[in-house]
């Protein structure tokens, strides 16, 4: 699926954190609406995470991607060394985060940003790739095995508002994703 002639990808720049901001709070409160708890999706702050993404992009430690539709981004994505213990040095990358403004999904947006994010991976010399994922959250991991990634075993915990939640690590060659 292709995204919609008029989605433009490009490298996040500095004067996008505050869009990206505003996608990563909204998607966060419909995404994770029964899985994180109401009081932590309630609290989300555009303005603290637009701070968050501001430090993010001037740190350039990763490669952020966005997807916009006249100016406005709909979504993104972050990728960057692997920083699993067990991610082979220089070889394995990993998608930090990628998420499209929920009137968006099953557009084609997710699918164009993780190719072009992919891509960039490649050209950077990583062989694959790996995502981790909440293991409650079922239209990410569909979303995934639909491009290509498998879940590799490796799982772990993360605690939102006291409520601990499991992750699970996909992952895949990036010379077999989509």
């Amino acid at each position: 699926m292709q995204p919609a002639p008029d989605v433009q990808l490009r490298l996040a720049n500095l004067d996008d954190a505050r869009g990206i901001a505003e996608v990563h709070v909204c998607t966060w409160q419909s995404a994770y609406r029964e899985i994180i708890p109401d009081e932590v999706l309630d609290a989300l702050s555009v303005e603290q995470r637009a701070g968050r993404w501001d430090e993010i992009l001037r740190g350039g430690q990763t490669l952020n991607w966005i997807a916009a539709v006249d100016r406005r981004i709909v979504g993104f994505a972050g990728v960057g060394p692997g920083r699993d213990a067990d991610a082979a040095a220089g070889s394995t990358g990993e998608l930090y985060a990628l998420y499209v403004s929920t009137g968006c999904w099953r557009q084609g947006v997710g699918q164009a940003l993780c190719q072009r994010a992919f891509t960039s991976l490649v050209e950077l010399g990583y062989r694959e790739v790996t995502a981790w994922v909440l293991a409650d959250n079922a239209r990410a991991r569909a979303f995934y095995e639909r491009i290509g990634l498998r879940r590799d075993g490796a799982e772990k915990k993360e605690s939102y508002g006291g409520r601990e939640l499991r992750e699970v690590r996909y992952r895949t060659g990036l010379d077999t994703a989509f």
